[in-house]
């Protein structure tokens, strides 16, 4: 997959505490925009309602969104959000002097030839809402699928949007991908890279391999155990060895599922090295993101 025509945020976005990732979910590379400063507004914890419209890419690349239709999709979410909050109150709600509906877009997961945005509300997204953005001769060729559900503790923006305990790895890794790039690494050339991570106690550790066993058993992780000692004390070490580029992509994908799993298990993910791979194909050593 050529990795310079992937979906980016758009320029807006990337201003306002948006972050994009890659992981996989459903066998599938997916990318995840997300808002991540959605709940540091008192305010937000009105939105109690969650509405997901999925939908389905006319020209995907890989299942991604790519090109052409990354803009169009970009266009019909600020379509959604803009119409949704524009509508006011019925009568009724304007005698109880009722406040009007809103809605706040938090983020978008793309994988697998489709596309779901997220938007939490005060109410389910209106009919009415579809019926205006649909009427728009660019977004008429898609077809969509909605859903509702009321969740006042919005688990879904914790669980499947924002990255969680990955999300400072996630940031290192961009910046080393960044350095890489400035060397003149060919980000896209597998090599061997050491991902590692650091446990609690030695039982949390071997909690941890054990489990990695189970998830692994092609055996096409190489592990090696290693402790030593850190301003807080005693630290029980893993460094897990993958064969991978060490373009966007990959890297997300990587980090963030080795963090997510040592998580369960008390530990932390503390950074990857590889070697550059340059043009000339003389290689060197780069420092842990």
């Amino acid at each position: 997959m050529d990795t310079s025509r992937i979906e980016q945020l758009p320029p807006l976005h990337v201003t306002l505490g948006w972050y994009l990732y890659f992981c996989m979910r459903d066998d599938s590379i997916t990318s995840v925009a997300v808002d991540l400063t959605f709940g540091t507004d008192p305010a937000d914890s009105q939105l109690s309602w969650l509405t997901i419209i999925r939908i389905d890419l006319l020209t995907p690349d890989a299942g991604l969104a790519v090109g052409t239709e990354a803009v169009v999709l970009d266009e019909l979410q600020e379509r959604l959000e803009e119409v949704a909050n524009s509508l006011g109150n019925g009568i009724l709600d304007r005698v109880l002097r009722r406040a009007p509906p809103r809605f706040r877009y938090v983020g978008r997961e793309t994988g697998g030839g489709s596309r779901q945005l997220y938007f939490y509300g005060t109410a389910a997204m209106p009919e009415i809402v579809y019926e205006r953005v649909f009427a728009d001769a660019r977004f008429d060729p898609y077809n969509v699928a909605s859903a509702e559900r009321e969740e006042s503790e919005h688990i879904t923006y914790r669980n499947d949007l924002h990255p969680g305990a990955a999300l400072n790895a996630l940031v290192l890794g961009d910046a080393q991908i960044e350095m890489r790039r400035e060397q003149g690494d060919r980000l896209d050339v597998k090599r061997e890279v050491e991902h590692a991570l650091w446990f609690r106690s030695a039982l949390d550790r071997q909690a941890f391999l054990e489990f990695l066993h189970k998830e692994d058993p092609a055996g096409l992780f190489k592990i090696n155990d290693s402790s030593g000692s850190g301003s807080t004390g005693e630290r029980f070490g893993v460094t897990i060895t993958t064969l991978q580029s060490v373009d966007r992509i990959w890297s997300d994908i990587f980090t963030i599922g080795l963090s997510n799993h040592a998580a369960r298990f008390g530990g932390t993910y503390d950074g990857w090295s590889a070697l550059v791979i340059p043009d000339d194909t003389n290689a060197r050593t780069a420092p842990p993101g």
